[in-house]
């Protein structure tokens, strides 16, 4: 096994790596629900940007129904960042697991 290969190997796949994650910073991840009355932005660092609640939801008697249409219009945005940036990582890694990567 030749050291230098696999250092500069693994060179390799850190710079990949830190390239997805400089991507990843820049894209958002948009989802609604209920016929777009929720709708929230996630950016890839995982953090709502925006979210946008229809006046017609506001104006509703039942707040619990809004909750939890918030929330998952939330948990959704980030499932779809999640899933993005596992793929970029697995393309990257050559679909080795790098612990604490994601």
């Amino acid at each position: 096994m030749n050291i230098q290969a696999l250092m500069k190997q693994a060179k390799q796949m850190q710079d990949n790596i830190a390239d997805i994650e400089k991507e990843l910073k820049s894209r958002e991840y948009i989802e609604s629900v209920n016929e777009d009355k929720v709708s929230v932005v996630v950016n890839g660092r995982g953090l709502v940007s925006s979210v946008n609640i229809s006046k017609e939801l506001l104006n509703s008697e039942n707040k619990e129904i809004l909750d939890d249409l918030v929330l998952l219009c939330v948990n959704n945005a980030l499932t779809k960042m999640n899933k993005d940036k596992a793929e970029m990582m697995k393309e990257a890694t050559g679909g080795i697991q790098m612990p604490g990567m994601f």
